[in-house]
């Protein structure tokens, strides 16, 4: 039992190692937030939608998703840049290799259910991982909303706002609420930065 009660408390200080690793690397510093306070927004978020529209949702699942989809960034600085990433082969590559290799050592060292659970996440055949999906990028644009959209250029909120587009059109349940959030954030950035963004398709 001794050796669950530290294997049990590495890992708690593992998580700890989340509130050292600071999202938005690459744009100004206004938007900055560590990996730990995201994932507090998003069970919130998670919750209260959940809870709030009666969603058909594991909830349980949904936190175990929250709780391991940035665990590969632990012992990072910066977050890999999501629009970067998806646009250059060569950081794609660098940052599966690096995914990999750090959910392997957990798995191997704390349970196989981290593997499971973060490759879920990233396959997206679930209810519960599409919902995670979207939350994810709520969680951002309103943290964007709140600290202003001023430092946000074209390329971004295009890129932003397409692709979350496809996230929420696999979990439709949360599609009427993602139009209001996503109608926030384009009139912003309309009315502060003049960028136009398309209109959501469902």
């Amino acid at each position: 039992m001794t050796e669950e009660f530290d294997k049990t408390i590495n890992i708690f200080f593992e998580f700890q190692k989340m509130k050292i690793v600071h999202r938005y690397g690459s744009h100004d510093p206004i938007y900055h937030e560590n990996v730990a306070s995201h994932y507090g927004t998003m069970i919130a978020m998670a919750d209260e939608l959940i809870e709030r529209f009666k969603l058909n949702l594991d909830f349980k699942k949904v936190i175990q998703l929250i709780k391991y989809h940035d665990m590969s960034e632990i012992g990072m600085i910066f977050d890999f840049d999501a629009m970067a990433t998806e646009s250059n082969i060569k950081i794609q590559k660098e940052k599966t290799v690096l995914e990999n290799k750090t959910i392997n050592n957990f798995s191997k060292e704390y349970g196989l259910h981290i593997k499971r659970h973060f490759q879920e996440y990233e396959s997206q055949q679930t209810n519960e991982s599409r919902f995670v999906k979207i939350i994810d990028r709520l969680d951002a644009w309103f943290r964007i909303m709140e600290r202003g959209v001023d430092k946000i250029n074209n390329e971004w909120a295009l890129w932003t706002t397409s692709t979350a587009d496809e996230f929420a059109r696999k979990y439709q349940p949360i599609v009427p609420f993602y139009i209001r959030v996503r109608e926030l954030l384009v009139q912003q950035l309309k009315e502060r930065k003049g960028i136009i963004i398309p209109e959501f398709v469902p």
